[in-house]
């Protein structure tokens, strides 16, 4: 990690905890499933 503190490790996994879920709401609206091979194509998308 890159940061120097326990809350900022923190805010970094919330961060990348809220990212995953919009790929993962992302993919539900788009009704992809789950191909992960489109994975790329969702991340745009979010």
């Amino acid at each position: 990690m890159w940061v120097r503190n326990k809350s900022s490790v923190a805010n970094l996994n919330t961060l990348a905890h809220i990212s995953l879920l919009a790929v993962a709401v992302a993919a539900i609206t788009n009704h992809e499933g789950q191909s992960y091979r489109k994975l790329k194509a969702i991340k745009r998308t979010a």
